[in-house]
């Protein structure tokens, strides 16, 4: 981020806000940042507080003054459990102090310290809905944020049977078919050419994108579908499908433990907490799923991957593999 505002240096004529791409809810918080800012030459941060700031960058505190941004500090040093949500206001004069910082992966972090010491940073907390996308399950909040406010909007090109149930705030493209006893509970977004089978169910912030198959008697909640995706009957709660895939009869992602903890995910940087406590699978592209699957919750597929029938997932699914359960020896054959 340091080194595009310094090559676009040029075209900033003053104040200025820097967005990370994701925050869609920047005019929630526009006009407070304004008002919070004093003076001139002075930073104006967006933060929150978070349970596990060791994922973020967090405010740095010396007594009241904050004097920088700790990116990802090693768990039990966070200067302070305020986490930086990527919206900030910067004056003019800050980008001299970046160009004069190491342009290095955390140089906006070290711009803002080094700008610290001679001006003003102040920050602007705020407890509303942070949307962000770190983790591939942020799409899942992303996608409850878009449709929280949309409006009912049904395609006259959608062909829905009589007996299907539209309820609530759904949008339904063109070139859509709902066949005869299914239901869809908004709010959900339903791409165009999508089909959706007999006495299926989609609710809760469904997200099915063009061209998808949802089977006779399936349930979506909460998930997405990329597009070109197929279902025959199953349960999908709380995930992501990628694109192009293929997922047999009566699979089923499993969203909440036991114990019901928040779900952890295992990443190539360690495990990871989710923070929520009803979370699927993440599904890669290309993936094809034979009859009667299950994935334990935080489950992460990988593209290109082929999964037998019967088969539990325990633990994530590299790219390009091939999973099969031993079915050798379950079977028991009884004469009596």
């Amino acid at each position: 981020m340091g080194d595009g505002m310094v090559r676009r240096k040029k075209n900033i004529k003053g104040d200025f806000f820097l967005l990370n791409s994701e925050k869609l809810n920047f005019h929630e918080f526009k006009d407070l940042m304004v008002d919070k800012k004093t003076h001139s030459d002075e930073i104006v941060l967006l933060a929150k507080k978070v349970t596990n700031p060791e994922l973020f960058g967090v405010l740095n505190f010396v007594g009241e003054k904050v004097v920088g941004v700790v990116e990802k500090p090693k768990k039990g040093e966070e200067p302070s459990n305020l986490k930086v949500i990527g919206i900030y206001l910067f004056p003019l004069s800050f980008l001299n102090t970046l160009r004069d910082s190491n342009l290095g992966e955390y140089s906006l972090e070290q711009a803002i310290s080094n700008f610290a010491i001679k001006s003003e940073v102040t920050y602007l907390e705020t407890d509303n809905t942070d949307v962000s996308l770190k983790h591939a399950w942020d799409i899942l909040d992303i996608t409850n944020y878009l449709l929280k406010d949309i409006k009912r909007d049904i395609s006259v090109d959608a062909d829905i049977k009589s007996s299907a149930i539209i309820d609530g705030n759904v949008i339904i493209e063109e070139g859509v078919k709902v066949l005869e006893g299914a239901v869809i509970k908004g709010p959900c977004y339903i791409g165009k050419n999508v089909l959706i089978g007999n006495n299926a169910l989609v609710r809760s912030s469904a997200v099915i994108e063009e061209n998808c198959l949802i089977g006779a008697f399936s349930e979506v909640k909460n998930s997405v579908f990329f597009n070109n995706s197929k279902i025959h009957a199953g349960l999908i709660e709380d995930s992501i499908i990628g694109e192009n895939c293929r997922i047999g009869a009566f699979f089923c992602t499993a969203n909440r433990r036991l114990d019901k903890e928040e779900i952890k995910f295992v990443t190539n940087n360690g495990l990871v907490n989710s923070t929520k406590t009803f979370l699927g699978a993440v599904i890669g592209n290309n993936v094809t799923v034979g009859a009667r699957c299950l994935t334990m919750p935080g489950i992460v597929i990988g593209n290109n991957v082929t999964i037998g029938p019967s088969t539990t997932l325990i633990k994530n699914v590299p790219d390009n593999t091939k999973i099969y359960a031993d079915m050798s020896n379950n079977i028991i054959e009884d004469n009596k």
